[in-house]
């Protein structure tokens, strides 16, 4: 299953189980861990966070055939390989800007 998963995705793996075999002792132990160039997503740095997201929502959207916008948070920090086929909507902040949020129950009453 992992082989048949990750066959799909260039640049992310992803580890199904914690291990790959059954014994009578234990059984099969399911997980979800995405992997970039063999780092764990929750040790990666955000950079690397938002490039395997990019990855992994490209190579959806091409399977699916779906085509929806990826919000990039911070993107100045990005350097993507590959920029995704979809709407890519860019979020910046300038060092120093305060930043006025909105609750969207408060704009859409």
């Amino acid at each position: 299953v992992n082989d048949s998963i990750n066959s799909h995705f260039d640049g992310v793996k992803f580890k199904l189980f914690e291990e790959l075999t059954a014994t009578a002792a234990k059984s099969i132990k399911e997980t979800l861990v995405c992997l970039n160039n063999g780092v764990d997503y929750s040790s990666q740095s955000t950079g690397q966070k938002a490039n395997s997201n990019c990855i992994i929502v490209s190579t959806l959207q091409e399977r699916l055939g779906t085509r929806l916008p990826i919000w990039l948070d911070d993107a100045s920090i990005l350097n993507l390989k590959e920029t995704p086929k979809s709407q890519c909507i860019f979020l910046l902040n300038e060092k120093g800007k305060k930043l006025d949020c909105t609750r969207i129950d408060e704009v859409y009453v």
